[in-house]
């Protein structure tokens, strides 16, 4: 029988840390591995209560660190990563057992959902009956035995060592995991903002051209200030070029900064700024859909349309480490395509493309609604 660890590092979650024992149940993993980075409060009594084996470490401002030493203390086949902020939802426990048998790669992804709000059900953000910020695809199962590491002072993943492994894109289980530990007022009272960008800014003082480093500390700034945004894009566009092509996350970056010219309505500043990182670093599927937006807002539907089919080509060609991206982009490009056709009459056209993108778009709620209300409206405009 396949055999699984449930591990986790942990501080001061004596408040989560229970629940979150509590939704392993299904999954019955042969051992849960807990690693105490120098907890004040219960949280050691708890685990060591729920029969889990305790370890401790010294904390030293690196995630990564700490969650490597952690997956080493594990003694199964597999290793299932998660934060006592996790809960896996109605049903992915017997997923996960049963479908771990069948993979062949040394990593399995399952779809993260991030709470919007807090006191939501898990099996109601899950399903998308609750809001959600966002979903993610994310490499959670580790087979042992093939040495997996973590990298990263913060937002650590294995990505690294999936591309060192030629596994940028891993399989998915379609098991749900809803992290309750992202609703904004939460990550305000507990000052989790304010700690990510304390490390991400120990991060670029390590290493002043870390792109990954740049793109966090803008998502923290996206909904607040702009300006921020655009700053690090223009210091991540100033980085050596080959750090630029090598980086997953400035295609990104580059599209959430050509997104604010776009929402203050200045679209030859979102084409310039896109066109340059095209050029520089080549296709990348999150460049052509800003693109594709450019053509659409300057009523060039068709050349649009154009973008979008490059979007969905680079997001199938390119092995993104993040396989949520990837998915986003195809289920994105598929859904300008849509766009395009409901406003040119193309009824019929428009909801095969948005067929598509629904197969495509994996439980990611950022699309799943867009495609949910473009079906409303054609479904108004449509003759009967």
């Amino acid at each position: 029988m396949t055999t699984i660890s449930a591990c986790m590092i942990v501080r001061n979650e004596e408040a989560m840390l229970p629940a979150c024992i509590a939704s392993l149940a299904a999954l019955a993993p042969d051992e849960l591995v807990i690693v105490d980075t120098g907890s004040t409060d219960r949280t050691v009594e708890i685990a060591k209560a729920a029969g889990a084996r305790v370890e401790h470490f010294e904390w030293i401002d690196d995630f990564a660190t700490a969650r490597n030493y952690s997956i080493a203390q594990c003694r199964s086949e597999w290793i299932f990563w998660l934060d006592a902020d996790d809960r896996l939802a109605s049903g992915a426990g017997t997923m996960i057992r049963s479908a771990l048998p069948f993979v062949d790669d040394d990593a399995a992804s399952v779809h993260v959902h991030m709470q919007a709000d807090e006191g939501a059900s898990v099996d109601d953000v899950a399903s998308h009956a609750a809001n959600c910020l966002a979903d993610i695809i994310h490499a959670r199962l580790l087979r042992r035995a093939a040495g997996p590491r973590f990298v990263g002072r913060v937002h650590e993943d294995v990505s690294a060592w999936l591309e060192e492994r030629g596994m940028a894109s891993v399989g998915l289980i379609a098991a749900d995991v809803v992290h309750i530990g992202s609703p904004p007022t939460l990550r305000e009272r507990l000052h989790k903002s304010d700690r990510n960008r304390r490390l991400l800014l120990q991060l670029l003082a390590e290493d002043a051209n870390n792109i990954r480093a740049m793109y966090y500390i803008a998502i923290e700034a996206i909904g607040t200030d702009r300006a921020e945004v655009l700053a690090w894009v223009d210091r991540a566009c100033r980085t050596p070029i080959e750090v630029r092509r090598a980086s997953q996350d400035f295609p990104g970056l580059v599209a959430m900064g050509a997104s604010c010219h776009l929402a203050a309505g200045d679209v030859d500043a979102a084409e310039a700024m896109a066109r340059r990182a095209h050029d520089d670093v080549g296709g990348w599927a999150q460049l052509s859909l800003l693109l594709g937006e450019v053509e659409m807002r300057r009523g060039r539907h068709w050349h649009a349309v154009a973008r979008f089919h490059e979007a969905y080509a680079f997001a199938c060609d390119r092995r993104y480490s993040d396989q949520g991206i990837a998915n986003g982009g195809a289920a994105g490009a598929w859904l300008g395509i849509a766009n395009v056709y409901g406003g040119a009459g193309m009824h019929g056209a428009a909801l095969d493309a948005l067929d598509t993108a629904e197969g495509l778009a994996s439980k990611q709620r950022f699309y799943t609604d867009q495609i949910a209300k473009l079906r409303a409206l054609i479904a108004t405009r449509r003759p009967s």
